[in-house]
């Protein structure tokens, strides 16, 4: 176990916003949610320390690009009693839903409020996701219940559901009035082990010190995160266009950056998930879209993203599991509605 330290602070927010590819959770929340934890502390543990029949939990927040005044990680830590108290799940450590800048931060913080570690892996594979099927627990045939969905003020426990998208329903249709909490997935280590290979908070801390040194180095930021994430520069240009629409739980729409020879679109549903250039397309999910400020120099939450702004589009490449057969049929154009094949690195 390694202990999350103040210096992890600003290089795990950095990279996981890479890895976010545009969503994830808010940025400046997760960020008070790690000052929370180190003030606290808390261990990161590696899978391979965990015994088989260790039981993991994941907790987060789910809802569209917005902001609330909740205590989530209260929340997240009332709802895991409720579920102890309700099912005997007593975890050995917390697995974060998906790596991003938000909801990551809070699972650390979770695991820091609870007294247990936090797992060096994500159940979306090294990137965020708009939805609760997009994860390993789809991919091994597994439901994520039972679990618990609560605001603060009231709670649900699901005992049961039909299928996964059901229950990405019913929790979304809860959230829209400003975020839910999410407690489940619980499972044994040995079912989710051979599936877990990113290192996901290590492997962010480690692009977020390679942002830093960038900076303090005087040098190219977006080319450093290509260079050391294996992925490719799509364009360096100026934002034309926006369009933001909520999408029952969601934020969806478009953006497009044009520099006079090239022109890239991308669509996102909370993270970016297609990216056209010149009216082809040119990357597409399992595959990660992500937005570098060229003047602040750093990644951009996709709420940030204004009209002149002037930005670099990178892709970078998804994990082993989401270029498996198993992860192409779940995670791809065509679950978002678009008649594409994935177009990958």
């Amino acid at each position: 176990m390694k202990e999350f330290n103040r210096d992890d602070v600003e290089k795990f927010i950095l990279g996981s916003q890479v890895f976010g590819a545009g969503g994830g959770g808010d940025p400046i929340e997760g960020k008070q949610f790690l000052l929370e934890a180190v003030e606290r502390g808390v261990s990161i543990i590696d899978i391979n320390e965990l015994a088989e029949d260790d039981i993991l939990i994941s907790g987060f927040k789910i809802g569209a690009l917005i902001k609330g005044n909740e205590n989530w990680i209260d929340i997240l830590a009332e709802s895991t009693k409720e579920l102890k108290e309700s099912f005997g799940i007593t975890p050995k450590a917390i697995i974060a839903g998906e790596l991003g800048p938000g909801n990551t931060s809070l699972a650390i913080a979770l695991a820091s409020k609870l007294g247990i570690p936090v797992v060096n892996e994500d159940l979306a594979e090294g990137r965020s996701v708009p939805e609760l099927p997009l994860n390993i627990f789809s991919i091994i045939n597994k439901l994520p219940v039972p679990c618990v969905l609560s605001n603060g003020d009231n709670s649900v426990i699901v005992k049961k559901v039909k299928d996964i998208k059901e229950l990405e329903m019913f929790a979304r249709s809860a959230s829209v009035l400003g975020g839910i909490g999410f407690i489940g997935y619980s499972c044994k280590v040995k079912e989710v082990r051979k599936f877990l290979s990113v290192k996901s908070i290590s492997e962010s801390i480690k692009l977020g010190n390679c942002i830093i040194d960038s900076l303090q180095q005087n040098q190219d930021v977006a080319r450093n995160i290509v260079g050391i994430s294996g992925g490719k520069e799509l364009i360096r240009g100026e934002i034309t266009d926006v369009r933001h629409d909520e999408m029952k739980g969601f934020t969806a729409g478009h953006f497009i950056v044009d520099n006079g020879d090239d022109a890239v679109k991308v669509w996102f549903k909370n993270e970016n998930i297609l990216a056209w250039k010149n009216d082809n397309i040119e990357i597409t999910v399992p595959d990660i879209i992500a937005t570098i400020d060229l003047d602040g120099n750093r990644p951009l939450f996709n709420s940030e993203l204004n009209i002149g702004k002037r930005v670099a589009i990178l892709s970078i490449p998804s994990s082993r599991v989401w270029r498996s057969n198993e992860g192409l049929k779940l995670l791809n154009p065509r679950y978002f509605g678009f008649d594409l094949e994935c177009k990958l690195l």
